[in-house]
């Protein structure tokens, strides 16, 4: 589903207004998560783009699918995370996620193409009727 359409989907149902629907980003394998910036920038009286807030202590970085280095400014990549909580568990964990950087976020864009349905993935998929 679009973004832009599920979020006016739940602006309408709950009345609650944009910048107060806050999208979030975890895994299993991690210990930090990401959250988007749109509460506290409305907080503030500052709008910018949705994006998600990476903590100080988590490494969010899009890199080339075949290379696996850094993609350059707000290229699409596969999204690779680097998270320093994570004790006595795995550093880094490499998604099949696409993301870019915006700002001084990142923009989550789904599952790369052909890539194994994961984590809240399958339970959409299965919401959904799917095989």
């Amino acid at each position: 589903m679009d973004p832009d359409e599920l979020l006016h989907a739940i602006t309408a149902r709950y009345g609650v207004e944009a910048p107060y629907v806050i999208n979030e980003f975890g895994a299993t394998e991690l210990s930090s998560q990401m959250y988007e910036t749109t509460l506290r920038e409305a907080l503030d009286g500052m709008l910018g783009p949705r994006r998600l807030w990476v903590p100080p202590w988590v490494r969010a970085t899009p890199v080339d699918p075949d290379s696996l280095e850094p993609v350059e400014g707000d290229a699409v990549g596969l999204l690779r995370i680097d998270d320093c909580a994570n004790l006595d568990s795995v550093c880094c964990i490499q998604t099949a996620d696409l993301a870019r950087r915006v700002d001084d976020g990142i923009v989550v864009l789904g599952r790369a193409q052909g890539a194994t349905p994961r984590g809240c993935s399958l339970a959409v998929d299965q919401a959904l009727g799917a095989k």
